[in-house]
Formats: structure tokens, C-alpha cells, sequence
């Protein structure tokens, strides 16, 4: 049955976010709302700030932060970009640094002795292509945490750089030095080793590709921009800004940016592209999709869509969300989800995430990379704007262009339903679980509250769990056990029933029935 017709539904003891309708049977005097993560005030946390580093580059799939829980420290891979045209230069001169930090905010960029730079110590892991057989160029990083191998505990995909490595023609990258998709393993996220069968995909054109595991399906999932063979570059066509056909994105002769799936059982043996996003009819002209961070709250699909907006030279985040992670669907309105800064601000032209939120106490927190630089104005100078200095291909701009920073925001709390000065309610289809209490994610304003009713499949108010007998909630918790008159045993009750939630200048985010 459709998802927006079901009936009755089992959700165990399972959060049930109020995204779209789908356990919604009847609203009064509520709205939706999205709500966005508050930028920390330490903003920019890394930047561009030793000898060594050429061009930072924290974009789209050029960095992963994680949380390493065993040995308590977030660590950051990020890839320093080589600016020279000179292909050899760009091949064995860019790399892959390395930062720790113990609490997110303050980070230390760690020496070793694995690549000096005027006989010190550097940050960098790997330079060039002398160490894994090629430069790793939009590499993402994934803490495997069901991984039993403790020397692949860390795995990275990344799009190989080496000179001529895809001259004569092997593979559908776009450069002759695109080797295609490699993998490597590492036991610490320092010491890396090369998969022997690397490059492990040949039909993926792309330089955006983000890592994660699909703990639902048990299989490893890349998402990005799969260039396809409309991407073939011929010195009199300038394919960075071909046109393209609103009505027919997927066309090849006229593409636009979308985001492909690939899935794997091991990392290694992976499937064909599928399409998961395109443009529609709701997009802009200008819009493009680059790639999808995605994560998991129970049944749900959560993920970040990075947007193109080709015309500002913009890029900006949206929030997207699924039930099986093939078919997604974006929030109303379609907003930024993290909001471009100001002028002159570390993230007033793009602000980018291919790294799913950490969760840290009740906050999610996001390190999501900004740029105070356009998109590609620094490559491809647009005509009328050579006075820009970024514009003018001055590449110092986009040396210090980008940066690491933190935006947070309260767990599970992307989309609430809002009630005003009007009491308003949301009434559930009727649900199933055994759980034994009512647990509501809500915040209160002044004078707001929360109440409660367990109804009947008729709307007829159980007794003792009836609106008047329910105890406020007046607070702002994401884990509140809803009362009446201190009783919560809602798994006394028989069968299904509907959860009825009565709101006064309050947000509702979730609730889920379990038993903690």
C-alpha cells in the first residue's frame, strides 16, 4: 500500500520524524518547519595556515572528519590541492593531510616525519603517487565501525591521480591522469595501504564520490557525480558550462550535474551507477546536484544534497530524506539548510558536507567545509568579471579559499511541527509497538507546552490517558516520557491506537513508543 494511504502501521519502538505525512492522519492549527544547525562561533576551525600547504581544499568529497569513540579524538583528512597547470607538477605534488582534536572545536594538525618540507615535520600523509600508486584526489574516508579486520578498520576511496594514467584511454575519466575509483586500508587513519586490485572502478568519470555503509542493507554505498560519456573534452568546447534541457536532464549530449549510487558487499566488487537524483521541475534552470551525505535514524534515510547553483556560483546544502535509500524526496521550500555567511565570511559563497553529522551529547554536530571563494571563478574567469581578483585567476584567493567549520544542531531536530498561540494537534494513523512509553522530541517557548492522548482507532480517548489527565510538558528535551497524572504504561493499552499531540507555542520533532 502507498506510504501516504497506509492505515495501520507498525513502528515499534522506532522514532517516527514528522518529515512528510506518512503517520499523519489529521493536523489542526500546525505547520511544518525546517530548522537549521547554529554556525559555531569559533568558525573557521582548520585553515590554510602552514609552509607546506599549497591549497586546502575542503569541498564537496576533498575532506571526512570522524569521531574515533576508542580512542576518544575526532580526526580530519583533507586534501591539499597542487595549483600548477603542469600536469607532472599536479600528479606528484598534492596530497592528503591530517588533523586531531579532542573535543571538535580546537585542532591540532600532527606531524610526522612522512613527508618533510625543509627538513621539519609536516601534517601530510601522502604526497603524490609514489605511495599508493597514485595521488588521492577527492578522497573520503569511512571509520568502518562493523569491520572485524582490525587493519582495514579505516577504509578510503578516491579518484587516482598519475600522470598518463589514463593515457592511452583506460577508463571514463576525463583527464589523462585519472587513474579511477581506488581503495585503500589503514588500522589508525595514518598508515595507508593500497588495495592490490586498485583502481577498483573504471566506469566512473567523476572526481565527487562519498563513502559510507548502509547498515540497513549491509553494503558499502558511494554517492556522487557519476560523469557519464557526454563528458568527452574536445579542445573547442567548453563542457564546464554546456547547455542543458530542463525537461530532459539525463539527456547525454546536454547533462547536468546528478548524484549516482553504487553499492558493494566488501568495498572491493562494485555495482553499475544508478541515478538516485536529478533536477526537477521545482529545481532552478541553474541547479545541479554534486553528491549525498547520507545517515540513518531508524527506518529513515537522512542525507545532505550538495546543490550547484551555476548562475551565483554557489553552492549550498539541502536536507533529503528516504525509506528505502533509492527513491529520496527534499523538504518544503527546498531551503539552505546551513545558510552562506556574509561578505567576506569563511563560508559566503559554498558550504558543503560529505561527512555525516557526529552525535555529541544531544547535538548533532556538522563540520561542513565553507569557501569565501565561488565555485569556479578562480579556473574559469566568467567575461565582464576580470577585474574580480578571484575572477582574474589570482589562485593566492583559492589557496586560502576554503576551510573547515562547525555548525550544530539539537538530535533529530531538522523538521518539527509548530503550534503558535492557537493550541493546534497532530492525530497519528493508528500504530503498533510494544513499547511502554510515550517519548516526545519537543521544545516549549515561554508559556508553550506539550500534552498528550492515546485514542482508540475511532478517536475515542482512552481513560486515564486522555488530554486533560496528561501532565505538561513545558520544557525543551529530545527524550521526554510523556505522563497523566504520573502513569506512562501506554503498553497497557491493547492493539493499535493513535497518539494524539495537543501543542501551544511548542515544536514537536519526533516521538517514538519504546521503553526508553
Amino acid at each position: 500500500m502507498d506510504r501516504h494511504t497506509r492505515q495501520y502501521i507498525r513502528i515499534d519502538h522506532k522514532k517516527q520524524l514528522f518529515l512528510d505525512n506518512r503517520i499523519v492522519e489529521e493536523v489542526k492549527n500546525l505547520r511544518r518547519v525546517q530548522h537549521h544547525p547554529v554556525k559555531h562561533p569559533a568558525n573557521p576551525l582548520i585553515i590554510q595556515d602552514r609552509d607546506w600547504e599549497k591549497a586546502v581544499y575542503f569541498r564537496s568529497s576533498n575532506y571526512s572528519v570522524a569521531f574515533d569513540a576508542d580512542n576518544h579524538r575526532f580526526q580530519c583528512w583533507y586534501e591539499d590541492l597542487n595549483l600548477h597547470p603542469v600536469e607532472s607538477d599536479y600528479c606528484e605534488s598534492g596530497g592528503l593531510l591530517y588533523a586531531e582534536s579532542k573535543d571538535g572545536i580546537n585542532w591540532e594538525k600532527t606531524l610526522f616525519d612522512k613527508v618533510p618540507f625543509n627538513g621539519g615535520k609536516t601534517n601530510i600523509l601522502i604526497e603524490g603517487s609514489e605511495a599508493l600508486g597514485a595521488m588521492p584526489h577527492s578522497a573520503t574516508v569511512l571509520l568502518d565501525t562493523q569491520e572485524s579486520d582490525p587493519a582495514r578498520r579505516y577504509k578510503m576511496m578516491y579518484n587516482g591521480i598519475r600522470k598518463n594514467a589514463n593515457h592511452p584511454k583506460k577508463n571514463e575519466q576525463r583527464i589523462p591522469a585519472g587513474a579511477g575509483l581506488c581503495l585503500a586500508y589503514s588500522p589508525d587513519g595514518q598508515e595507508w595501504s593500497l588495495h592490490p586490485d586498485s583502481p577498483l572502478v573504471l566506469d566512473w568519470g567523476s572526481d565527487v564520490e562519498v563513502l559510507n555503509y548502509d547498515a540497513h542493507r549491509r553494503k558499502y554505498v558511494i554517492m556522487g557525480r557519476s560523469d557519464g560519456p557526454w563528458y568527452s573534452p574536445h579542445p573547442d568546447f567548453q563542457h564546464f558550462f554546456a547547455p542543458t534541457r530542463p525537461n530532459d536532464p539525463r539527456n547525454a549530449s546536454y547533462p547536468v550535474r546528478m548524484v549516482y549510487r553504487l553499492e558493494s558487499d566488501d568495498c572491493i566488487h562494485w555495482s553499475e551507477p544508478v541515478l538516485v537524483f536529478a533536477p526537477d521541475q521545482t529545481d532552478n534552470l541553474d541547479d545541479q546536484h554534486y553528491s549525498l551525505t547520507h545517515w540513518y535514524v531508524d527506518d529513515y534515510h537522512l542525507g545532505f544534497l550538495t546543490v550547484f547553483h551555476a548562475v551565483p556560483n554557489t553552492v549550498t546544502l539541502q536536507l533529503a530524506w528516504s525509506y528505502d535509500g533509492a527513491g529520496w524526496y527534499r523538504t518544503q521550500d527546498r531551503p539552505q539548510l546551513i545558510p552562506l555567511g556574509a561578505a567576506d565570511s569563511c563560508d559566503e559563497f559554498m558550504a558543503e558536507c560529505p561527512t555525516p553529522p557526529i552525535t555529541v551529547g544531544d547535538e548533532h554536530w556538522i563540520f561542513y567545509g565553507g569557501a569565501k571563494v565561488h565555485h569556479d571563478w578562480s579556473d574559469v574567469p566568467p567575461p565582464g568579471c576580470i577585474d574580480d581578483r578571484e575572477a582574474a585567476g589570482i589562485k593566492e584567493d583559492l589557496a586560502h579559499g576554503t576551510s573547515l567549520n562547525l555548525a550544530t544542531i539539537g538530535v533529530d531536530r531538522w523538521v518539527s511541527l509548530c503550534a503558535l498561540k492557537r493550541e493546534g494537534y497532530v492525530q497519528s494513523f493508528p500504530l503498533f509497538s510494544t513499547g511502554s512509553k510515550l517519548i516526545i522530541n519537543a521544545s516549549c517557548e515561554t508559556n508553550g507546552f506539550v500534552r498528550a492522548e492515546i485514542t482508540d482507532n475511532w478517536g475515542n480517548p482512552w481513560p486515564g490517558f486522555t488530554a486533560d489527565e496528561s501532565d505538561l510538558f513545558t520544557g525543551d528535551d529530545i527524550s521526554h516520557v510523556m505522563s497523566w497524572n504520573g502513569r506512562t504504561d501506554v503498553n497497557s493499552l491493547p492493539g493499535f491506537y493513535k497518539v494524539r499531540l495537543y501543542l501551544c507555542d511548542a515544536h514537536v520533532f519526533s516521538f517514538r513508543i519504546a521503553d526508553e
